[in-house]
């Protein structure tokens, strides 16, 4: 019972440790909404609407970037703790996990 308590911390701590480096490795900028849909009222002509439709345009595609950016870093974080995990089992005797 200790020996399995033990390994998952060391497990947690592994997965906290590659979670943090890849962290570093990557950046996704949340997008901010335009300031023109955070304003009162309606528009003021078609040129502001026509103005605020592409500012939305533009919001749309930066947050599908930072969708996909957050999907990389999640799938990175997970290759590298798997790394890791297996770099342990090799460690702790488990020769079919060595490379």
């Amino acid at each position: 019972m200790a020996n399995s308590l033990y390994f998952l911390a060391a497990c947690v701590f592994v997965l906290s440790l590659a979670a943090g480096s890849v962290q570093a490795m990557v950046f996704c900028s949340e997008p901010t909404p335009p300031s023109c849909i955070l304003e009162d009222g309606t528009f003021a002509d078609d040129l502001d609407r026509e103005m605020c439709k592409g500012a939305v345009t533009d919001y749309l595609a930066d947050a599908e970037d930072f969708q996909t950016c957050l999907n990389g870093a999640g799938a990175a974080v997970f290759a590298e703790a798997e790394a890791v995990v297996g770099q342990y089992h090799c460690k702790a005797g488990d020769e079919s996990a060595c490379p």
